[in-house]
């Protein structure tokens, strides 16, 4: 349980950052928005490799569990792709030029509370708020570890 318990929790105190976001650097603030989307997408592969705190037929179907969820899909796009050109081998380069993935800062000029606004802009031009998104994100793998049996890791640790 520890490997899977520890990337949870990471997933929560960089969840509690992208949260935060008045009066930060801009900078450190989008380095804690990608931390957070690393962390949100790569619990799934913690879920599935962990032996010893989820059952083997669990561990086989988070996978495609979470690939049910659009809203993590997207973060797996999103961290993918900060890493890598392609998601996958069969991707063309007009593929890659079609789907547009990227973050980009909203700031109106007569805000005056401090707030950074990141937004996430898919291939159609939709627009998700980075802060909207990981919320979205966390009620759905708080209903996953429910449906999976890991309520007593949804309980905060002190």
């Amino acid at each position: 349980m520890k490997d899977l318990e520890q990337q949870f929790r990471r997933l929560e105190r960089s969840f509690d950052k992208v949260l935060d976001n008045r009066n930060r650097d801009p900078v450190d603030y989008e380095d804690d928005v990608w931390c957070y989307i690393y962390n949100c997408w790569h619990l799934k592969d913690s879920m599935h490799t962990d032996g010893k705190s989820l059952h083997k037929n669990v561990r086989k179907r988070v996978e495609t569990d979470v690939n049910s969820f659009w809203k993590l899909v997207l973060i797996g796009d999103l961290a993918d792709r900060s890493r890598h050109l392609r998601i996958n081998d069969r991707e063309t380069d007009a593929d890659v030029n079609n789907r547009e993935l990227r973050m980009v800062a909203h700031q109106r000029a007569d805000d005056e509370s401090g707030e950074i606004i990141l937004v996430v802009t898919d291939d159609m031009k939709l627009e998700y708020p980075v802060r909207d998104l990981a919320k979205d994100t966390m009620r759905i793998w708080h209903t996953l570890f429910k449906l999976y049996g890991l309520r007593h890791l949804l309980e905060k640790q002190k």
